[in-house]
Parts: C-alpha cells; structure tokens; sequence
C-alpha cells in the first residue's frame, strides 16, 4: 500500500492563488512540532517569499513594465523552489505520517484508485433509422467504459423469452446505426460497456418496432 505524501510541483496554482497558498503553509508550519525546528525553508523565510512574489504580481498584472513582469517571474519561480524543497524535507520526515502530512497545508498527493468494470447506462434510447430498416441506437455515457456491446434480439413467443443474437461494437454512445432489420418486427436491445479491466452489466432491454 503506498504511503500518504504531499505534493511537491505546485507550478499548476494559478498565479493569484500561488501567495495565498504558500501563505497559507508558512501560517500552518509556524511552530509545527511534527516536524524538526531547522527545516527548510523557515516559515518566516516562506512567507517572505509570499508577499515578496505578491507584491510584485499585483505590479506586473496592473500594467507593469517588462522588467517588473520579469521580477515576478523571478519571484513566483522562488516561491515555487521553496515550496518543492519543503515539500520533499515535509514527506522525508513525515514518513507517510498522514496527521504530520495534513498539519502543514501543503496539498496531498492524489491516491490511485483501482479501476473496476463498467457500471449500466442509465436509459437507452432507440429511434428509427434514414432508411427503412434501420434503428438508431442512442445511451447515456457510462462511466470508465472505452468501448461498447450493443445486442439485438426478438421476443420467442412460445418462451416469451429475448432470443438474443448478434452483437454490434462501438466507441460511441450515440447514433449507432442497426441494419437490416425486419420491417414491422419488434427488436430488443441492451447495451453494456468494456474496458481493460472487463465487462460490466447488460442494462435493462428495451424494444421498438422497426418500420
């Protein structure tokens, strides 16, 4: 199982957010004793940094001259060193520690998650076709799902059974084209989605009757 750290690339904050945040961390690590008391940066030299690199934002956004957005791009990569470094110092010393991890304000590495099988689309939709003979197959999106099964059967009136038969495969969830198809005979279809993982449910069959 891995263990819990905190990211290290905030180069993703937007920019007006970057000395808010890094504000935020110097407040939370101010005092800190989960962790040791020469760690690097200071709070204090972090949020020097902060305002140092927000000051010089608001003046290169507000009409600054190239040399004054040149000084903020100078801060803002400052601030963001600062931040990789305490970061890498925060996760070498918590140790995958979740409550030291989560007492600094830095942001957590997002977990993987294990993928599972397709879920069952919620509706299907099924309307004629241009030509006489055909039948547009239309269903809500599933999730997780990269490829789809589309299955066409008729109702066997001595079991009163679906017979079900061949198999149609699509990316799409839309406009599916079924052809030929039996005038005047009613088709039934469900729909269920594939991914690396496997297969997931047959969704309820619906029917129509194809002109």
């Amino acid at each position: 199982m891995r263990r819990d750290k905190v990211k290290t690339d905030y180069t993703g904050v937007k920019d007006s957010e970057l000395a808010i945040l890094a504000g935020k961390i110097a407040g939370f690590m101010e005092g800190n004793t989960n962790f040791s008391t020469d760690i690097k940066p200071s709070a204090a030299e972090l949020l020097a940094a902060a305002e140092d690199y927000r000051i010089k934002h608001e003046i290169a956004i507000n009409g600054g001259s190239s040399h004054e957005k040149e000084l903020k791009k100078e801060a803002k990569s400052k601030l963001l060193n600062m931040l990789t470094h305490l970061a890498h110092m925060v996760n070498i010393e918590a140790q995958g520690n979740t409550v030291a991890l989560s007492s600094t304000g830095l942001v957590f590495n997002k977990q993987p998650t294990a993928q599972q099988e397709p879920g069952i689309t919620d509706r299907i939709i099924l309307k004629d076709g241009r030509l006489t003979g055909q039948m547009r197959v239309d269903f809500d999106r599933i999730y997780n799902a990269y490829e789809y099964e589309i299955q066409v059967g008729e109702m066997d009136s001595s079991s009163e059974r679906i017979i079900w038969g061949e198999m149609h495969l699509t990316a799409s969830s839309m406009n599916t084209i079924i052809a030929p198809l039996v005038p005047g005979t009613r088709y039934y279809v469900r729909v269920r989605g594939r991914n690396k993982i496997g297969t997931g449910d047959w969704s309820d069959p619906v029917s129509m009757m194809v002109r």
